[in-house]
């Protein structure tokens, strides 16, 4: 105030003013109607009544010019406007509502917001935060803090890194949970701070009462990653690429156990496909002739819950070059615990098992057919027939030549009984009136060897 000087008022005589004259600091302030005067008055203190005859020096309400300074607590009742800056010092709180409801104030080190001084209030942001560091390559940071019920304090904090652009979930460790970059699009949940046997779980709810539910666990410090469905796991990948249907130990590349009849469905629906290929690959490194280029094994569970083999299909490589290739193809099937063992050959010969260690004989041909054989061929029908559903508007391309099931058992016996009920366990009729080319051809052995006994006879007569 070093450009304005404060005056007084000269009184005449009579208390009339008389004229006016600079205040200097030997000058007392008087108060009318008989109030005591105010004998000094300190730098930039502000003159305040006190509600009776006096005038007093507020030294914690001071202004020199430029800033209003108040120590001590300051309320307003009414709307105030304020053009410039405002300085709280530490630990001064500005108190809102009627009732002290809410504070605001910096502890020295960081600013707080509390919204339940009194009652249970919530701090709500109507619009746009924006949180800023200016500090050159500082991460952004959001923490929550709470008790938990046995009252101990948890954190977590929200996180944007501008260098790696990515937003966490971290603990107040650094350790981030949950992060999607900004850059890519990842998303990345870690678990890597878990315990073995520990589940990290990504869980997916809609309208179902069970969620789908992603998990990762480290076994054997190995991680397995699972998926829930429908309130069960249904598959798992391990850490050395088994996949898992049904099975959370996958023993395989791809393991697939249930309790359902079908297993697999594979359905084409495209216009343009006339048929299903299902096509698979042996792509060794080092192919040589004899390998197994595929094989599908068959397992079961027998009466006392082991697993054994009921069945196998391979095929086999008998020659593999660059300009040529060989190969074959086998059955087995089991009987009594023994495998029998059917091919086909390169050339497309098939081959019945027929070693004597699978065999029971029941009889020579003398001891089976004491009557001789001839004359039950000779009464056999055997006719000339294409396939009975045949489409009528298609000419008959494919015709054979043999006696049927039921006349072949009847004649000689020999196969399976077409008219036999042979059933599986949900009463579902299994077998099929066939005749084995083998039968056929021993039947055809048979006739010539009569035949012969018969050339014989005769030319020794």
């Amino acid at each position: 105030m070093a450009d304005r000087k404060p005056i007084k008022v000269l009184p005449d005589g009579g208390g009339d003013s008389a004229g006016l004259a600079e205040f200097v600091a030997a000058d007392t302030i008087g108060v009318v109607d008989g109030g005591t005067g105010l004998a000094t008055v300190a730098a930039s203190n502000i003159l305040t009544g006190n509600g009776t005859s006096a005038l007093s020096a507020e030294s914690n309400l001071t202004f020199d010019g430029s800033t209003l300074a108040i120590t001590g607590s300051m309320t307003l009742s009414s709307t105030s406007t304020i053009s410039g800056d405002m300085t709280f010092g530490d630990n001064v709180k500005v108190t809102l509502g009627t009732g002290g409801d809410a504070d605001i104030y910096y502890d020295a080190t960081n600013l707080i917001i509390n919204p339940a001084v009194a009652g249970s209030g919530t701090a709500t942001v109507l619009g746009n935060v924006v949180i800023q560091n200016d500090t050159h390559g500082a991460d952004q940071l959001l923490r929550f803090n709470a008790e938990n019920d046995a009252g101990n304090e948890k954190a977590v904090e929200l996180q944007f890194d501008p260098d790696a652009s990515t937003l966490a979930i971290t603990d107040t460790a650094g350790t981030d949970f949950f992060t999607v970059s900004t850059a890519t699009g990842n998303v990345t949940i870690d678990g890597s701070g878990q315990s073995t046997g520990v589940i990290t779980n990504l869980t997916i709810k809609d309208g179902d009462a069970n969620p789908v539910i992603l998990t990762s666990q480290q076994v054997s410090s190995k991680a397995v990653m699972g998926f829930t469905v429908g309130g069960s796991q249904r598959a798992q990948i391990n850490s050395d690429g088994n996949v898992g249907i049904g099975t959370t130990a996958p023993g395989y590349p791809l393991d697939v156990q249930g309790t359902v009849a079908g297993m697999f469905h594979t359905k084409t629906v495209h216009g343009s496909v006339t048929g299903l290929n299902e096509v698979k690959t042996f792509a060794s490194s080092s192919p040589a002739d004899g390998d197994l280029p595929w094989q599908m094994v068959v397992y079961s569970k027998d009466s006392a819950g082991s697993s054994v083999v009921f069945g196998q299909f391979a095929v086999f490589s008998s020659d593999l070059n660059s300009s040529a290739r060989s190969s074959y193809m086998r059955f087995v099937a089991y009987n009594g615990g023994s495998a029998y063992l059917a091919s086909l050959s390169s050339t497309g010969v098939w081959t019945d098992a027929s070693g004597e260690a699978g065999k029971e004989y029941e009889g020579t041909r003398q001891e089976v057919w004491p009557d001789g054989i001839l004359s039950k061929i000779k009464n056999l029908r055997v006719s000339k027939y294409h396939g009975a559903h045949h489409p009528k508007n298609k000419p008959i391309t494919e015709t054979h030549v043999s006696p049927t099931a039921e006349d072949f058992w009847d004649a000689l016996g020999i196969g399976e009984d077409p008219r036999a009920e042979v059933k599986n366990k949900d009463n579902e009729k299994i077998n099929s009136p066939g005749i084995a080319a083998k039968d056929l051809a021993g039947v055809a052995l048979v006739a010539v060897q009569e035949l012969l006994e018969r050339v014989e006879a005769l030319e020794a007569a």
